[in-house]
């Protein structure tokens, strides 16, 4: 195969492992800033408390 297939490939495949990396920097970011509200929503100093999520199972 020629230079210009697997200079291709490679760059499909950096461009893939590329926006997975994103994903996951995304996510986790996502996951701290959810875990630093749910302390804050902990502490007595918070102005607008959370409501209680009540989730209903049919018997």
């Amino acid at each position: 195969m020629s230079w210009a297939y697997w200079g291709i490939v490679i760059g499909l495949a950096a461009a893939v492992v590329m926006l997975m990396a994103c994903i996951r920097m995304l996510s986790a970011n996502g996951n701290e800033s959810q875990q630093g509200s749910r302390q804050s929503a902990d502490g007595s100093s918070d102005t607008h408390p959370e409501a209680p999520i009540i989730t209903r199972r049919a018997a």
